[in-house]
């Protein structure tokens, strides 16, 4: 039998599960290094169980034939199996890359593979960002010698042949050091001394090492790479998760880390990690796969109202006829619909509904909830604009007040103003059906304005005085023009950031602006439904197994590859709005946004307890998550503070947490409140949704 029948005979021995009969054949071409028959070793070993070996014969053989589709693509599959995920997305991309014919049978590979990457959200970005990989700069940093980790060597094999300029980071050579030497002597040193290896820029960090702490430049390099040598001044990094604390760290040093876009990160530090550094513009494009540069900025209509939204048409479609009651041309309705990867109802909704101001967008991947905003953001065409959700709702002549005042108010780059609160019914049970309004004194033809201070307002907030959802947070409550995303970028890095986008931009707004225009008057009304991601988390609050049950529902972003920025100062979880706030505010202290957002002047008693005092007596994980409060207590250094947490709390065999119970009737006063609020039971006017709410405001106060 010649080699080529043997190796079809071995083939259909490995389809029909006779491994044996496989085997035997694969021993009598061992000499053999044809590529399909590389390719079918490979497929035998990993069908064996022995996927370190069928990887070790897919890049033996790759040495021979570099652009065989075939042998990348196995080693893909190898690597997916054993989780190595970013070195699969690069293997998928470069068959992508050979498989050069047009035939169905590569069609079908390529969307399987793309289906593939999509399982895991963001790893779709790094396989992405892997294909459209020419003439791109690649940073990778390693903890090894050149040459000895293996990993990277063959990603560097495959990325050079697809013109790529690529920096290697080697282990550090620490320097031991009596004061603090000058960083751009140190940098000029370290550059003069890069090495050119095969066309790899082969660089060596410095460690300094004083008597008292550690100074990693790193992050600088990368900065200086980036800024430097790369002609897009942007680049991908690649490392172990390990490595990327001292990128994040860099915040509180320079700022660096706020440059910094990590996009996919195993909670194995030695698992290899991706991430995008530089303009954030041209990260915004590898996040989405869209195009938007700094030139963005010429609008074509005056307002864009966004709105995200996921598996939710029924009560989309209220919303919808509230935001299309202005009869206006001069603004669009934008659509992110994240749905799950079957679910087209609200494709269907919004092709029943028919309007040609609505655009709908769906995204290449299911988004995370702040990815699903900045991608509706990056779509809108309108030169102000403001985001809600699919249970909120537009007053009747909400638009035609904020036309007004654009047009009063031509230089605010930022507006906010009054909303209303509804609770759907099968929400929350004790607001069930509750109408909140602000107040009774509000005048159709007398639309007050004023300015709102800042850092009063900010201190206010922060000492819990006045509630957080009273922040700018572009999410029902207040909106931005358009050149605004640029001052964002400019001064933060980013533009949606946190690990919740409304209260970390409320906070930004505070820390970018002295003073912001307040409309003293209703546009929009803030829904709450079961679907709400407030009713969500407070779930969660209550009963770790609630945290389960949404993680199995949105499986697809909790997994082990999403990482979340740890202030350390407080835990990595909270749930509650209160930690919500606090953390955000620590992280925006910690990237030095603003001198006036400074951990040493946060109320640090009244931070944990509000915090603490949340958390559900009946969670099965209610001490675990105390003493999760009493080691972020440490990360302040102040002993006095731990010891008085541990006496409050964690050691206090008395502090059982609250006891959330499950309310079976409304449990809302009526009527006009103390603070001057009317509060009202909808359902007793016949209001079933967010559309009858408005109908109900516009008949009382006729605005």
């Amino acid at each position: 039998m010649n080699s080529e029948n043997a190796v079809a005979k071995m083939k259909r021995f490995i389809e029909v599960g006779n491994l044996e009969g496989a085997f035997e054949i694969m021993r009598s071409l061992d000499e053999f290094s044809d590529p399909e028959f590389i390719d079918a070793k490979a497929i035998l070993l990993l069908a064996m169980r022995q996927p370190e070996d069928a990887e070790d014969t897919v890049i033996d053989g790759l040495s021979l034939y570099p652009e065989c589709a075939d042998l990348y693509y196995n080693l893909g599959n190898i690597y997916f199996v054993r989780e190595l995920f970013v070195e699969s997305a690069l293997c998928f991309a470069a068959y992508c890359r050979y498989a050069a014919d047009s035939s169905e049978d590569t069609k079908d590979v390529i969307e399987d593979i793309e289906n593939k990457m999509k399982q895991i959200s963001k790893l779709y970005v790094v396989f992405n960002s892997f294909r459209s990989a020419a003439g791109q700069d690649f940073i990778f940093i390693t903890e090894k010698p050149f040459g000895e980790d293996t990993a990277f060597m063959l990603l560097t094999f495959i990325l050079r042949q697809l013109g790529n300029q690529i920096f290697y980071l080697a282990e550090p050579v620490e320097v031991t050091v009596q004061a603090s030497p000058d960083l751009g002597e140190i940098l000029t040193v370290i550059f003069e001394n890069m090495e050119d290896k095969g066309g790899i820029h082969l660089i060596r960090p410095v460690m300094l090492q004083s008597e008292t702490n550690k100074f990693d430049t790193i992050p600088y390099i990368i900065q200086k790479i980036t800024d430097e040598f790369s002609p897009h001044r942007h680049c991908d990094v690649i490392c172990r998760s390990i490595a990327l604390d001292r990128i994040e760290d860099a915040d509180t040093l320079d700022g660096i880390g706020n440059r910094f876009e990590i996009v996919f990160a195993p909670t194995n530090e030695d698992v290899l990690s991706h991430g995008l550094f530089g303009d954030f513009y041209r990260t915004l494009n590898k996040l989405y796969n869209i195009n938007i540069s700094k030139d963005w900025t010429n609008p074509s209509l005056l307002i864009s109202i966004v709105i995200p939204t996921r598996n939710n048409p029924e009560t989309l479609e209220h919303t919808l006829k509230t935001c299309l009651y202005d009869q206006g041309d001069d603004f669009e309705v934008v659509i992110s619909d994240n749905s799950s990867p079957d679910n087209d109802d609200t494709l269907r909704l919004v092709q029943k509904v028919n309007d040609p101001r609505i655009k709908y967008y769906r995204p290449e991947r299911e988004l995370l909830l702040k990815e699903s905003f900045e991608f509706a953001y990056c779509k809108a065409e309108g030169e102000f604009v403001f985001s809600i959700g699919s249970d909120d709702a537009v007053l009747y002549h909400g638009l035609e007040t904020l036309r007004n005042k654009l047009n009063d108010f031509p230089d605010e780059d930022v507006i906010f103003w009054d909303r209303l609160l509804y609770c759907w019914p099968g929400g929350n049970k004790s607001q069930e059906d509750q109408l909140v309004i602000p107040t009774c004194s509000y005048q159709a033809e007398n639309v007050q304005t004023g300015y709102i201070d800042c850092n009063d307002s900010l201190q206010s907030i922060m000492n819990l005085t006045v509630p957080m959802y009273a922040l700018p947070m572009f999410y029902i409550n207040s909106g931005f023009r358009r050149n605004y995303i640029h001052k964002i970028i400019e001064k933060t890095g980013k533009f949606l950031d946190g690990d919740s986008q409304d209260i970390y931009m409320g906070l930004i707004n505070y820390a970018l602006n002295d003073r912001l225009l307040y409309i003293m008057h209703p546009i929009t009304i803030a829904g709450m439904s079961s679907h709400s991601a407030g009713i969500q988390t407070t779930k969660m609050l209550q009963s770790s197994d609630a945290v389960m049950e949404y993680k199995k529902k949105n499986k697809q972003f909790y997994t082990n590859y999403q990482r979340v920025y740890n202030t350390k100062v407080f835990p990595l979880r909270g749930f509650s709005d209160k930690w919500l706030l606090f953390n955000q505010y620590a992280k925006i202290c910690q990237k030095r946004i603003n001198p006036k957002f400074n951990l040493y002047g946060l109320n640090w008693i009244l931070a944990y307890s509000s915090c603490v005092e949340s958390l559900s007596a009946t969670d099965p994980s209610f001490q675990e998550r105390v003493h999760e409060y009493e080691v972020s207590s440490t990360a302040l250094g102040d002993k006095a503070f731990t010891q008085w947490f541990k006496e409050t709390y964690s050691e206090n065999p008395n502090f059982k947490g609250v006891t959330y119970l499950n309310p079976t009737e409304k449990q809302y006063k009526r009527g006009i409140q103390k603070d001057g609020s009317l509060v009202l039971d909808s359902s007793l006017f016949g209001v079933e949704n967010v559309y009858d709410a408005c109908e109900l405001f516009n008949k009382i106060f006729r605005i």
